[in-house]
């Protein structure tokens, strides 16, 4: 998959640029479903499996892990992927799969484009019953992938076959990112038809676990792997780069493969969105919708709609505590605000903070967006230094008598140290 996952797909069912043999980390209950999946193909009960996750976690990865399975049951294979060049033509994933096949009705497919709705349906039809002929008599494993981006007569023409009542030896699996089918209403409808058949099943792949990731990256050490774990909440893509980014550079910059995967994803979000996710990754993990509010002088009502926007495409958790998914995501989107920019929020947050009520209670957060102003100390006002010092001087606690005069045997003269 682009963005994150192993590249791009083939007429082998393998990733560009995946090596050969490389091992499937983890995924073991996703594997088993699978399997079993294609055992039923085997027994003439046609099968979709819909297998969804945001990029770079492994969906593509794990359809080529099923190919390999089904290769190794006898099975034939055929591999279409969807295209986000908007000059593709429409079935343009199941073109690629006709490609591969016996019998393919490619003709048929493009005189019925802009047909009626009875020649479309005449056009699914052969199209099905060319899959099912060719299923015959070892089974077909068809695979699409990237359905995110698939035009709205591939889904339903995916719905369809998954309809289909003739037995057939025949298993398709799609994968589509779930965190970009905003406005993908064909698709979404298509999803939500689908779940309805007893023949589909749907498979969500989230973040490996430490586990996991400690064996994805076996040259590190476990606290090293709990650390990339944390950053990366598991997301294969991101993990492998950092792992590669450990034995290749010691700078400890974003290693350029995972800062061009985080802004593709940071731009599919709109402007407007854009701006508060830029703003909230400056301000810290956590989001505050009020504080972004007041420090991009927005409204509070469009920030929130922003905010469910980045939800939707897991740059940020869901309400009611939003924080960003990934370190990942924050410190890209950071890096890429303008220092005059950053500057300038810090200080709103600063005196937003200051304004409020409870003030006095988070005097570490105010002076902590103080002092992101650089200066120090000094770039704190005079009332945020005095509060500061006010609670540094209560969690040290009372100075003793003879600390404050000098007197008696055996004082102790120096210094008080207070902590930090």
């Amino acid at each position: 998959m682009s963005g994150g996952d192993t590249g791009r797909v083939g007429a082998d069912g393998r990733a560009s640029g995946t090596p050969p043999g490389r091992p499937l980390v983890g995924r073991v209950a996703e594997r088993a479903i699978l399997a079993g999946c294609l055992r039923s193909t085997l027994d003439g009960q046609r099968q979709v499996v819909l297998v969804a996750g945001e990029p770079g976690a492994g969906k593509t990865r794990l359809a080529e892990e099923t190919v390999d399975q089904a290769r190794e049951l006898g099975l034939a294979c055929a591999v279409g992927r969807a295209s986000e060049d908007e000059g593709s033509p429409p079935y343009w994933p199941f073109l690629q799969v006709f490609r591969g096949l016996p019998g393919r009705p490619t003709a048929e497919l493009y005189d019925g484009l802009a047909g009626s709705a009875r020649e479309r349906f005449r056009l699914f039809e052969v199209t099905a019953e060319a899959l099912v002929a060719a299923a015959q008599p070892s089974g077909l494993l068809v695979v699409l992938d990237d359905l995110q981006w698939a035009d709205a007569a591939t889904v339903r023409l995916l719905v369809h076959l998954a309809i289909g009542v003739t037995p057939a030896r025949l298993m398709v699996v799609a994968t589509y990112r779930d965190t970009e089918t905003a406005g993908q209403g064909p698709l979404r409808a298509a999803v939500a038809a689908l779940t309805r058949e007893t023949s589909v099943t749907r498979i969500r792949l989230g973040g490996l676990g430490e586990a996991e990731v400690a064996a994805h990256l076996a040259a590190v050490t476990d606290s090293v792997a709990a650390a990339i774990w944390r950053r990366t909440r598991g997301n294969p893509f991101f993990v492998g780069e950092l792992g590669r980014l450990l034995v290749s550079s010691t700078d400890g910059r974003l290693p350029d493969g995972v800062r061009d995967a985080v802004r593709d994803r940071l731009n599919r979000l709109s402007p407007s969105c854009r701006t508060v996710v830029a703003a909230a990754a400056v301000l810290g993990s956590e989001v505050d919708p009020v504080a972004v509010a007041h420090v991009t002088r927005t409204d509070v009502e469009a920030v929130l709609a922003a905010l469910d926007e980045a939800s939707v495409a897991a740059i940020l958790t869901g309400a009611p505590a939003r924080r960003f998914a990934h370190d990942l995501f924050r410190e890209a989107a950071r890096l890429d605000v303008p220092t005059p920019d950053r500057l300038a929020l810090h200080r709103r947050m600063a005196e937003h903070l200051s304004a409020r009520g409870d003030g006095d209670a988070r005097v570490a957060e105010i002076s902590f967006h103080w002092l992101r102003l650089g200066g120090g100390g000094l770039a704190l006002p005079a009332g945020a230094r005095r509060r500061r010092h006010a609670r540094r001087d209560r969690r040290a606690g009372p100075v003793p008598a003879a600390a404050g005069h000098g007197a008696g045997t055996g004082a102790d003269l120096r210094p008080r140290q207070l902590p930090a």
